[in-house]
Protein backbone atom coordinates (compact mmCIF):
# COMPACT_ATOMS: atom_id res chain seq x y z
CA UNK A 1 0.00 0.00 0.00
CA UNK A 2 1.52 3.34 -0.91
CA UNK A 3 0.48 6.87 -0.91
CA UNK A 4 -2.90 6.62 1.21
CA UNK A 5 -3.88 8.10 3.90
CA UNK A 6 -6.89 6.97 6.70
CA UNK A 7 -8.04 9.79 9.32
CA UNK A 8 -10.92 8.65 11.88
CA UNK A 9 -12.40 10.56 14.65
CA UNK A 10 -13.32 8.72 17.53
CA UNK A 11 -13.34 5.03 15.97
CA UNK A 12 -10.70 2.37 16.10
CA UNK A 13 -8.44 1.49 13.25
CA UNK A 14 -7.62 -2.46 12.45
CA UNK A 15 -5.49 -3.27 9.55
CA UNK A 16 -4.34 -6.57 9.22
CA UNK A 17 -3.06 -8.93 6.54
CA UNK A 18 -1.73 -12.06 5.69
CA UNK A 19 1.01 -12.39 3.14
CA UNK A 20 1.11 -14.65 -0.09
CA UNK A 21 3.81 -17.38 -0.89
CA UNK A 22 6.81 -14.19 -0.88
CA UNK A 23 4.88 -11.14 0.81
CA UNK A 24 4.32 -9.27 3.31
CA UNK A 25 1.51 -9.38 5.99
CA UNK A 26 0.95 -5.69 5.79
CA UNK A 27 3.27 -3.25 3.45
CA UNK A 28 3.07 0.42 4.67
CA UNK A 29 5.14 1.78 1.80
CA UNK A 30 5.77 4.94 0.40
CA UNK A 31 4.34 7.32 2.66
CA UNK A 32 1.12 6.21 4.18
CA UNK A 33 -0.77 7.40 6.86
CA UNK A 34 -2.72 6.68 9.46
CA UNK A 35 -4.19 9.26 12.07
CA UNK A 36 -6.50 8.62 14.92
CA UNK A 37 -7.89 11.28 16.79
CA UNK A 38 -9.94 12.40 19.53
CA UNK A 39 -9.68 12.46 23.49
CA UNK A 40 -9.34 10.73 26.57
CA UNK A 41 -13.16 9.84 26.61
CA UNK A 42 -13.59 8.87 23.03
CA UNK A 43 -9.72 7.71 22.47
CA UNK A 44 -8.87 5.75 19.00
CA UNK A 45 -7.01 2.76 19.10
CA UNK A 46 -4.49 2.19 16.09
CA UNK A 47 -3.74 -1.92 15.78
CA UNK A 48 -1.88 -3.07 12.52
CA UNK A 49 -1.15 -7.37 12.77
CA UNK A 50 0.38 -8.73 9.79
CA UNK A 51 1.40 -12.44 9.19
CA UNK A 52 4.25 -13.11 7.25
CA UNK A 53 4.17 -15.02 3.88
CA UNK A 54 5.13 -19.20 3.90
CA UNK A 55 8.36 -18.80 1.07
CA UNK A 56 11.89 -17.89 2.00
CA UNK A 57 11.98 -14.10 0.98
CA UNK A 58 9.90 -11.30 1.86
CA UNK A 59 8.42 -12.71 4.59
CA UNK A 60 7.89 -9.74 6.94
CA UNK A 61 4.43 -9.64 9.42
CA UNK A 62 4.67 -5.94 9.21
CA UNK A 63 6.88 -3.99 6.75
CA UNK A 64 7.33 -0.21 7.32
CA UNK A 65 9.01 0.87 3.80
CA UNK A 66 10.05 4.54 3.89
CA UNK A 67 11.05 7.40 6.35
CA UNK A 68 7.73 8.99 5.40
CA UNK A 69 5.39 6.53 6.80
CA UNK A 70 3.50 7.61 9.99
CA UNK A 71 1.23 6.03 12.18
CA UNK A 72 -0.21 8.14 15.16
CA UNK A 73 -2.75 8.63 18.16
CA UNK A 74 -3.99 11.44 19.89
CA UNK A 75 -4.81 9.72 22.80
CA UNK A 76 -5.22 5.85 22.24
CA UNK A 77 -2.98 3.36 21.99
CA UNK A 78 -1.00 2.22 19.23
CA UNK A 79 -0.01 -0.96 18.78
CA UNK A 80 1.68 -3.00 15.60
CA UNK A 81 2.49 -6.94 15.52
CA UNK A 82 4.47 -8.50 12.58
CA UNK A 83 4.68 -12.49 12.81
CA UNK A 84 7.86 -12.84 10.20
CA UNK A 85 7.60 -16.43 8.45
Amino acid sequence: MSGWTIRLAGANITIEGTGNDEGEGVQLGSGPEVTASGSSGDAATITIDGIGGTGTNFNLGVDPVGANTQVFSAAGAVAVTGTGK
